[in-house]
């Protein structure tokens, strides 16, 4: 979300704010082109995806997630906010493993901050390793 392809592993504001190049010269027929999502990104919004990745032990599955300390206005999609601390109950891991966070903010914004995380897993007690047995 936001800036070119590159944005998401360089974090100079070059490559944050950077444009993309669409280049269609070469078709004829109409097109439609879908930029930024305006409920992710306008004038006094700004999105960015955020991965959290944890390790654990074999047979190990996160229940839930906290975030705490965000500036007022941050938000995480998908999370519930009770005072300062933002959680997720059972999220769902990408192919990495990874969990990812849309995190809106208002713009501008240049504020400094420390986020606290707490990362809670479970023993899942079904679990088998790659040959099929289980992980007791």
């Amino acid at each position: 979300m936001g800036g070119s392809e590159e944005s998401a592993f360089n974090s100079a504001n070059t490559a944050q704010f950077s444009t993309e190049v669409l280049n269609y010269g070469t078709r004829a027929d109409n097109l439609v082109i879908f930029t930024d999502n305006p409920e992710y990104f306008n004038t006094n919004l700004m999105t960015r995806v955020v991965e959290l990745a944890a390790s654990f032990p074999a047979g190990f599955v996160i229940s839930s997630v906290e975030l705490k300390v965000f500036p007022s206005g941050f938000k995480i999609e998908g999370a519930t906010k009770v005072g300062n601390t933002w959680s997720l109950d059972s999220p769902e891991l990408n192919d990495r493993g990874s969990l990812r966070l849309n995190l809106s903010y208002p713009v501008p914004a240049d504020d400094t901050f420390t986020v606290d995380f707490m990362v809670s897993a479970e023993f899942d007690i079904t679990a088998v390793d790659g040959e099929g047995l289980p992980l007791k």
